[in-house]
């Protein structure tokens, strides 16, 4: 069972309101103390899966309010150990399929870290983009996975799927930004290692990836599918990375080699595939977030994020559904 502990600090005068909200909430156990100040300590362990409607609870009850801080941290191992009962996981599992196992809180702080712009990003881009180049230049898949691997795309794609379902639109453009300056960075130096070098496009690695194809569609679907899902269910995101990865490096890199060279037909053919497959995760992202119910906690703004997911939903299937088009026609 996946942990976490709450703890909060809120003034005394609010412990029968946190009481309140306990009782109406699943947790293991509780531990509260009295503080100086006229304030309240109290401690909650819970599953990761119920962590999230107390913790929307106490940001509707108290956020606006002076002398309130909630902390939440995981829990690596406890004693005595917490055995969940057979028929508990079995009712569990019915009602929580397709549900977060990470809160609405802890998905935001994970996303809003991985949209910043930074130099170790642009580095990770740059080094991606040379082992990526190095890997189809050579036909050797090794390399090219080895590109993957490095190539930090799955954090600000997340995060724009995510802040667009919840209706942040600022942390939507941040997000964007930061992809949009990745991919800028691996196309200019994908180009500029194509000027200088000259690029055989019969290079299998290469060839079959300016001739998008309806699988390959059907792949970007899944990887962005897989990266919310690693994301929401607090699984370790390296090698959904990498499938993302797949998705979206080497047509970039293919596209900015074959461009810089003069190939320009074959790079529309790689850059086509890249725009299709940059689409369909935000496609996959925006629906997964949808289904497993992700929203902003208070009720005004809940609206705004539903409108806003519908429309950004609503563009990107009919921009999908563009680049399909040209695809089958291709």
């Amino acid at each position: 069972m996946v942990l976490r502990v709450i703890e909060i600090f809120i003034s005394a005068d609010k412990q029968a309101e946190l009481e309140e909200i306990l009782k109406t909430t699943e947790y293991i156990d509780k531990w509260v103390e009295a503080m100086p100040n006229n304030m309240v300590h109290a401690k909650i362990l819970v599953s990761a899966e119920n962590s999230g409607p107390i913790l929307n609870e106490l940001e509707k009850r108290f956020y606006s309010g002076k002398d309130f801080r909630v902390l939440v941290g995981p829990i690596l191992a406890t004693l005595p150990k917490i055995e969940e009962k057979e028929e508990e996981r079995e009712e569990g599992h019915e009602k929580k399929a397709g549900k977060t196992k990470v809160s609405r809180q802890e998905l935001y702080e994970r996303v809003e870290e991985s949209s910043k712009l930074s130099g170790i990003y642009i580095l990770l881009s740059i080094l991606a983009s040379v082992v990526g180049a190095i890997g189809l230049l050579r036909n050797n898949e090794a390399v090219i996975i080895g590109a993957m691997v490095i190539a930090p795309f799955l954090g600000p794609m997340s995060a724009v799927a995510f802040s667009l379902t919840v209706g942040d639109i600022k942390l939507a453009w941040k997000s964007f930004r930061t992809a949009m300056v990745g991919f800028f960075t691996v196309a200019a130096i994908s180009a500029l290692w194509g000027f200088l070098t000259k690029v055989d496009p019969k290079i299998p690695a290469i060839y079959a990836r300016t001739h998008p194809t309806i699988g390959d569609l059907v792949l970007a679907l899944a990887a962005g599918t897989a990266g919310i899902l690693s994301l929401t269910s607090g699984l370790p995101s390296a090698i959904i990375g990498v499938m993302v990865a797949v998705s979206l490096l080497p047509p970039l890199v293919i596209a900015g080699l074959l461009f810089g060279t003069g190939e320009v037909g074959l790079g529309l053919g790689a850059l086509v595939l890249f725009l299709t497959n940059v689409v369909a995760i935000n496609v996959a992202g925006i629906a997964t977030f949808i289904v497993q119910g992700i929203k902003p906690a208070r009720w005004w703004e809940e609206s705004k994020a539903r409108k806003a997911s519908l429309i950004a939903l609503s563009f990107w299937i009919i921009l999908l559904a563009f680049l399909v088009y040209v695809l089958l026609i291709w």
